[in-house]
């Protein structure tokens, strides 16, 4: 099962120190959040982080109880980075042991997705010089396979 918006919003807020029981969380107050969370995802999309986050085309068309289908090892990530981005909107002082560990998971899920992706090669490229006809029966790379994403055993 996958975490939907509002959970990671939820853990976001009390990463914060915003918990649901201490403030009155209002229906604009998860918006906002919503919306800095699609912002978020969208612009890691951007940078190469991709996490399978089920993007919107306009503010209005996301819903909080959408599932995520985020893999686990990235959800500290998010709602953690989510926080640094909410907690001053409520004039909340950033707590240091959130920003190291929105930093620390951050990076983490960059060495997970800055190494190159294994691409197939093309089935029009040439195995090289020295590969004649009468040597080598196919003179170009087999076609193309499935590509495995990072959090895939090959």
């Amino acid at each position: 099962m996958s975490w939907t918006k509002r959970e990671l919003i939820n853990e976001a807020y009390d990463a914060a120190g915003l918990s649901s029981y201490v403030f009155n969380l209002q229906s604009e107050d998860y918006q906002s959040a919503l919306r800095k969370l699609d912002a978020m995802m969208a612009s890691w999309h951007v940078k190469g982080i991709d996490l399978a986050y089920p993007t919107v085309s306009s503010p209005s068309d996301s819903d909080l109880d959408t599932p995520t289908n985020i893999p686990d090892f990235a959800v500290e990530s998010i709602y953690s980075n989510l926080a640094m981005r909410i907690a001053p909107s409520f004039g909340k002082a950033i707590p240091a042991a959130l920003r190291n560990n929105a930093v620390t998971s951050y990076n983490n899920l960059m060495i997970v997705f800055g190494h190159p992706r294994e691409r197939p090669l093309p089935s029009t490229l040439p195995r090289g010089s020295g590969n004649r006809p009468r040597l080598v029966s196919n003179r170009f790379f087999p076609a193309p396979q499935t590509v495995l994403q990072p959090w895939d055993k090959p």
